[in-house]
C-alpha cells in the first residue's frame, strides 16, 4: 500500500467494516454491502448466498457511475467521476475495475470534505455503483430461464408448486426418520434428504462453502460433532435457557406458518394439542413445549433443546430457513447457523440487540406472507389487467334485452348481463389476451424482484485492489523514452494535461520540471554512449569508417562519422558515432584532427581498416593526414594502400551528370512541364483530369527532380513518360501551357532513360546499408565500363556523345579499379578470380594492359593476406547469420562458365588463401548469402575469414553518414540554429539499428537543448506549440 496523501478520518467502526469489506472481495464469499448479521462472532458470513448463478458467466462490464473527486457531485445528486467503475479505475498502467473500497474513496475527495459526509457519499456512490452493475448483469442474462425462475412472476408460480410439492415430500421423510429414530440433526443438508428431494448439489458450485468461503467436498457428513465445528455459530446468548424456550415457541409458530403456506398437513411438531397432552403425567417437572413422537413400537417425548433441535433441523432442510442466520431460502445449501456452546470474546454485538433483530425478523415473518408468493403480485397484474381488458368489454345494444356488455376478443360473441361477468370471461377463457396486455407489468415486476433482492446474482462487485506504490525513478526514465520517441520537447512535462493525466493515473506522481527532462534524456545518451563504446572495444574485426560533411541552413558545417563492422555473430553493423559542428576553415588538416579526437574518444583508433569519403578535395588532404599519424603509432594497415575508399554514388552520379549536359536542352523541357503541373492546385486538378480522360493508371507520382542528384532526374524522366499523352491533351486544353516537348523529344527522353536504367539499378544496388556493398563493387563498375564504350559507337549521335563525356569521367575517377574493393568479388566463392579475368576480357583493352591490371589486384590481395592475416592466429565465434544478396549476372556473364582462369592452378599452394582459389567455383546462378558462407567455412579458412570479414563491411558509398543530415535538416531551422560552444559535445549519434531509434531521438532533444533563438525568431515553445511536427526517422536516399 503506497502512502496516503490527503486528509482521511476513520471511525473505530467505519474502518472495521472497511477492513471486512476488503478481505470478504477478496475471497469472494460474502456480500459487500453488509456483514451478515447472524454471524456476530467475525467467524463467517452465515448461510452463503443463493446467488442462482450456476455454471453462468458473470455479466459484461458496462460503463457505471463513479465515484465522486475533486468537486464533480452533480447537480441531481449522483456523482460523474472517472475512477472506480466497472470499467474505468485508477492505477498505475492499467484499467482496473471494481468498487473502490472507503479507504480509497476518500482519497479521492477534497481535503475538507467531513467524515460523516465522506461516508454518506460513499454509501451513495456505492449504492449507485451496484445498482448499476445489476442492471448491467439483469440486462445480459433476463432471457435466461435460471434467472426467471427467481424473479420472474410468470415462472415463479409453477416454481411455488414444485417446491411446495418438494417440501411436502421432504416432511414427510423427515417425520418418518423422526419416528423411526433415524434421523440426523447435523447442521447440514444431509446426502440422504437431498437425493429424496430430488435436489442435486454442483460440487463446484459456490453455494457449498463454508464461512471462510473455502470449498467442502460435497457429501453426507456423518457425525454431528463434523457438522457442529463446520457450521456458522450464531451468538452465545442462544444457548441460554430463556433463550431456547422462547426459541421453541417461535420456531413451532414458524413450523406451523410455513407448513400451512406449503400445504402440509398432520405435522406432528406442530399441533398444539400434542404439546400439552400427558404433560401433567409424565413430565410435571418440564418448563416450555413437549412433543411426543410415537413410534412403531416406544413413544418419545421433546422438549428444550432437542425439541429446538429438531424443529430448526426441520426448518432448514423442509423450507430452507436457517433460524439463526436470519434467512429463508427456496432450498437449503451448506450449513446452518447453530448454538454457541459457549461466551465468546469476539462478540461485536450485545445479546440484547441480536435479540431483538432475531425476533423482529421472525415476527415479520409470521405476519407476512410467503416471499415467493409477494413477488408474483398476483393482485398487482389482476389490477393492471382488468384496466387493461377494459378495452375489450364492448357495450352492445340488444333489440330485445336491451345494452349487454360483450366480449372484444378476436372470433368470441359471448353476450353478458354486466361487464364483471365480461371481464370474468376475458380471464378464463382468453388467458393468452389477458397474458398479452399484462406482459409489461410483469416484465417490470421481474427487474423489480430483482433489484429488490440483496443477494441477487450479479449485485456483489469486485473491491478494487490497492495502488501499487510508485516508482518515481522508472517513471521518470518512462517518460524521457517517451519524449526521446515521439520527439515531444521538454516543456511537454510542463503542460498542464500532461501533469493531470499523470496525477489521474497514480496520485503519487511527482511532476517534473523541463530541465529534469532535459537532464534525464542526456543521461539516457550518456548511458547508452558508454554500452555502444564497450561494445566497440569488444570487436574482434577491423572497423570500416564513412565521412561526410554538410551546411545547415545558416552555413554552419557539421561531420558526421559512422563506424561500420561484422561482430562476430557474422552481422554486418552500422553505428554513427559524432554528429559535430566543424568551424571553418574545413580543411583536410582540421577534419583529421576533428576525426583523430573522436577516434581516440571512442577508443577504436587502433581497428581503422578503411575509410570512405566524396570526391572533395580536402576528403585527399584528411586521408594523407589520418595515414600518417596512423603510420607514426604504427595502426596503419599495408601502409596505407587500401585506407582511401571513394564514394561510388558520388562518383557515378559525376559519371552520369557528365553525359546528361550534352541533352540538357531536353531534360530542362520536361523539368519545366514538371513544374508547370505542380506549381498550383487549379493545374494539378486539370492535369488529373487529363489522365482520368485518358484512363492512364500506371501507379507513378509526378516527379520533380534535385538537379544535383540525377538519379531524380532519372526518375522524373521515368514518370514523365508515363503521362507524356496527358502532357499532350494538356497542352491542348490550357493554352498556358507552353513547354511541352516535341514528338522527337519525347522519343529522345524515352532513349535517354532506357540508357540510364542500368545506371540507376546499380546506384540503388551501391546505396544498400543492410547488407555488404563492397562484392558488388567490381562486377558492376566493370558493368557501368562496358555499358558506357558500348554507346560511343552508336549510330545516334546524342547518345555516342553522352557516352564520350561519361567516359571521360569514368576514366577519371575508375580507371584504376579500386583495389581493396576489386578484392571483395575474388572472396566470392561463385567467381573468385576468375570473375576478374573474364570481365577484363570483355572491355575494350590491349593484352599488356589487361595483364597489368589482373596482376596488381592479384598481388595486391596476397600481399593483404600475407602481412596482415597470413600470420595470424585469432578466434572467432559465431551465432546468427546475416543479409541475402545476390547479383544477376545471367545476361552480361554470358560464357562464363567455360573459361578458364590464369591462376587457379598454383604450384605450391600453402597458404589458406591460394587453398580458396584453387577450389573450384559455386554455381554463379544459385542464391548466396555471402556472409553466411564464410560464417560457416570460417574453421577451414580461419585467417581468410579473418580478411573476408574486414572486406565485406567496406561501404562503397557514404549515404550512411548522409542520414544524420536528414535528421539535422529538421532540425536545424532558421529558428534553432544557433548551438551553443559549451554544449557542442553532446551532439553525437550512436546506433541506429540497436538504440538509434531512441538515440537520434536523443540527439534532436540535445540539439533543441542547446539552441537559443535567433534575433526575430521564436522560442522552443512557441515553434513545438505551432505544431510543427519533427519524423527524425524518415531517411531519404540521394546518391
Amino acid at each position: 500500500m503506497p502512502p496516503v496523501l490527503g486528509f482521511a478520518i476513520f471511525t473505530s467502526t467505519t474502518m472495521a467494516e472497511v477492513m471486512n469489506m476488503s478481505v470478504d472481495a477478496v475471497e469472494g464469499g460474502s456480500n459487500l454491502d453488509r456483514k451478515d448479521d447472524g454471524d456476530v462472532n467475525g467467524t463467517g458470513t452465515g448461510d452463503v448466498e443463493d446467488n442462482g448463478r450456476g455454471g453462468h458467466s458473470p455479466p459484461p462490464r458496462r460503463t457505471s457511475p463513479c465515484p465522486p473527486y475533486k468537486r464533480s457531485r452533480r447537480d441531481d445528486g449522483g456523482y460523474d467521476g472517472r475512477r472506480g467503475s466497472p470499467r474505468g479505475g485508477f492505477g498505475y498502467g492499467d484499467s482496473r475495475e471494481g468498487l473502490m473500497s472507503y479507504k480509497q474513496f476518500i482519497q479521492e475527495l477534497e481535503d475538507d470534505v467531513l467524515p460523516s459526509e465522506a461516508e454518506q457519499r460513499y454509501q451513495e456512490y456505492k449504492s449507485e455503483y451496484i445498482s448499476t452493475q445489476k442492471r448491467a448483469y439483469f440486462d445480459a442474462h433476463k432471457g435466461e430461464d435460471w434467472l426467471k425462475d427467481k424473479y420472474h412472476p410468470t415462472n415463479l408460480l409453477a416454481v411455488i408448486e414444485r417446491r411446495n410439492e418438494a417440501a411436502r415430500k421432504l416432511a414427510k421423510e423427515f417425520l418418518h426418520d423422526l419416528q423411526n429414530g433415524s434421523l440426523d440433526l447435523g447442521s447440514g443438508v444431509t446426502a440422504s434428504s437431498a437425493n429424496k428431494s430430488g435436489r442435486t448439489s454442483n460440487p463446484a458450485s459456490e453455494d457449498e462453502s463454508d464461512l471462510g468461503g473455502k470449498k467442502r467436498r460435497h457429501g453426507r457428513i456423518s457425525k454431528e460433532t463434523d457438522s457442529f465445528s463446520a457450521a456458522p455459530k450464531a451468538h452465545p446468548i442462544s444457548s441460554d435457557l430463556r433463550r431456547i424456550q422462547a426459541d421453541v415457541e417461535q420456531a413451532q409458530a414458524l413450523v406451523k406458518k410455513l407448513d400451512f403456506e406449503k400445504g402440509i398437513e398432520d405435522n406432528t411438531l406442530s399441533r398444539a394439542d400434542n404439546e400439552r397432552s400427558h404433560r401433567d403425567k409424565s413430565h410435571s417437572g418440564s418448563s416450555g413445549p413437549v412433543v411426543f413422537i410415537r413410534g412403531s413400537t416406544s413413544v418419545k417425548g421433546l422438549e428444550g433443546v432437542e425439541l429446538l433441535d429438531t424443529l430448526l433441523t426441520y426448518l432448514y432442510r423442509v423450507h430452507g430457513l436457517d433460524y439463526y442466520g436470519m434467512s429463508e431460502k427456496n432450498e437449503p445449501k451448506g450449513f446452518r447457523h447453530v448454538r454457541a456452546d459457549s461466551k465468546n470474546s469476539d462478540v461485536k454485538i450485545n445479546g440484547s440487540e441480536w435479540e431483538k433483530k432475531l425476533d423482529t425478523r421472525w415476527q415479520e415473518r409470521l405476519k407476512g406472507q410467503d416471499p415467493l408468493e409477494i413477488m408474483t403480485a398476483k393482485e398487482k397484474i389482476d389490477a393492471a389487467a382488468a384496466e387493461l381488458l377494459y378495452p375489450y368489454v364492448r357495450k352492445i345494444l340488444d333489440e330485445k334485452y336491451g345494452w349487454k356488455y360483450g366480449c372484444g376478443a378476436k372470433g368470441c360473441t359471448k353476450l353478458f348481463h354486466a361487464a364483471y361477468f365480461s371481464h370474468k370471461h376475458l380471464k378464463l377463457k382468453h388467458p393468452e389476451l389477458a397474458i398479452e396486455v399484462t406482459s409489461k407489468v410483469r416484465e417490470d415486476l421481474y427487474f423489480q424482484n430483482y433489484m429488490n433482492d440483496e443477494d441477487a446474482p450479479g449485485g456483489v462487485p469486485i473491491m478494487q485492489t490497492s495502488l501499487p506504490a510508485l516508482d518515481q525513478a522508472m517513471y521518470m526514465e518512462k517518460l524521457a523514452y517517451s519524449i526521446i520517441k515521439h520527439n515531444y520537447p521538454f516543456s511537454y512535462v510542463e503542460h498542464e494535461g500532461t501533469r493531470d493525466l499523470h496525477k489521474f493515473l497514480h496520485r503519487d506522481v511527482t511532476p517534473i520540471t523541463r530541465n529534469t527532462a532535459k537532464a534525464d534524456v542526456l543521461r539516457i545518451y550518456d548511458r547508452e554512449k558508454t554500452n555502444l563504446k564497450e561494445k566497440l572495444q569488444k570487436v574482434t574485426s577491423r572497423i570500416c569508417l564513412t565521412i561526410d560533411l554538410w551546411r545547415s541552413i545558416t552555413t554552419d558545417g557539421y561531420m558526421a562519422l559512422t563506424a561500420h563492422y561484422i561482430d562476430d555473430s557474422w552481422v554486418l553493423r552500422k553505428k554513427i558515432l559524432n554528429f559535430k559542428v566543424i568551424p571553418p576553415p574545413h580543411s583536410g588538416e582540421l577534419l583529421a584532427e576533428y576525426m583523430v579526437n573522436f577516434l581516440g574518444d571512442w577508443g577504436i583508433e587502433k581497428k581503422v581498416f578503411t575509410i570512405t569519403v566524396d570526391n572533395a578535395k580536402y576528403n585527399d588532404v584528411l586521408v594523407n593526414c589520418l595515414n600518417t599519424h596512423f603510420r607514426v603509432n604504427r595502426v596503419l594497415l599495408c601502409d596505407g594502400d587500401f585506407t582511401h575508399v571513394r564514394c561510388c554514388a558520388h562518383v557515378l552520379n559525376l559519371i552520369v551528370q557528365g553525359g546528361l549536359k550534352v541533352i540538357e536542352g531536353v531534360i530542362e523541357k520536361v523539368r519545366e512541364s514538371v513544374k508547370y503541373v505542380r506549381g498550383s492546385s487549379d493545374r494539378k486538378y486539370k492535369f488529373a483530369e487529363c489522365i482520368h480522360h485518358l484512363s492512364l493508371q500506371c501507379g507513378k507520382k509526378v516527379r520533380q527532380d534535385i538537379v544535383t542528384r540525377w538519379n531524380s532526374t532519372y526518375l522524373m524522366l521515368d514518370s514523365a513518360l508515363a503521362y507524356r499523352n496527358a502532357y499532350a491533351r494538356l497542352a491542348l486544353v490550357d493554352s498556358k501551357y507552353k513547354t511541352f516537348p516535341s514528338e522527337q523529344e519525347w522519343a529522345r527522353v524515352e532513349t535517354i532513360t532506357k540508357f540510364l536504367k542500368p545506371f540507376y539499378n546499380i546506384t540503388t544496388l551501391f546505396s544498400g546499408t543492410s547488407y555488404p556493398t563492397s562484392d558488388l563493387y567490381f562486377h558492376n563498375v566493370w558493368k557501368i565500363q562496358k555499358c558506357i564504350e558500348d554507346q560511343i559507337d552508336n549510330v545516334d549521335k546524342v547518345l555516342s556523345d553522352m557516352a564520350k563525356e561519361m567516359k571521360k569521367k569514368f576514366d577519371k575517377y575508375w580507371e584504376s579499379y579500386s583495389m581493396v574493393l576489386s578484392f571483395a568479388v575474388v572472396l566470392d566463392p561463385r567467381y573468385k578470380f576468375k570473375l576478374v579475368e573474364f570481365c577484363f576480357k570483355k572491355l575494350n583493352m590491349t593484352e599488356k594492359e589487361r595483364k597489368a591490371k589482373i596482376d596488381i589486384i592479384f598481388k595486391g590481395m596476397h600481399k593483404l593476406y600475407d602481412m596482415e592475416y597470413g600470420i595470424l592466429s585469432r578466434n572467432t565465434s559465431s551465432t546468427a547469420g546475416s543479409s541475402n544478396i545476390c547479383v544477376d549476372t545471367s545476361d552480361d556473364l554470358e560464357g562464363f562458365e567455360s573459361f578458364t582462369s590464369e591462376y587457379r592452378n598454383v604450384e605450391k599452394e600453402k597458404s589458406q588463401l591460394e587453398m580458396y582459389l584453387k577450389e573450384p567455383v559455386l554455381d554463379r546462378k544459385g542464391e548466396l548469402d555471402i556472409l553466411q558462407y564464410w560464417k560457416e567455412n570460417q574453421r577451414r579458412y580461419p585467417q581468410l575469414s579473418l580478411m573476408a570479414r574486414d572486406i565485406l563491411s567496406i561501404p562503397i558509398t557514404t549515404l550512411a553518414s548522409e542520414s544524420p543530415f536528414s535528421i539535422g535538416g529538421t532540425v536545424l531551422s532558421k529558428y534553432r540554429s544557433s548551438l551553443l560552444s559549451s554544449n557542442m559535445m553532446k551532439t553525437r549519434m550512436i546506433s541506429r539499428k540497436d538504440l538509434q531509434k531512441i538515440l537520434n531521438h536523443c540527439i534532436r532533444h540535445m540539439m533543441i537543448a542547446t539552441f537559443r533563438p535567433r534575433q526575430g525568431g521564436c522560442c522552443e515553445e512557441e515553434v513545438s506549440n505551432g505544431g510543427a511536427r519533427f519524423d527524425f526517422m524518415t531517411y531519404v536516399v540521394f546518391s
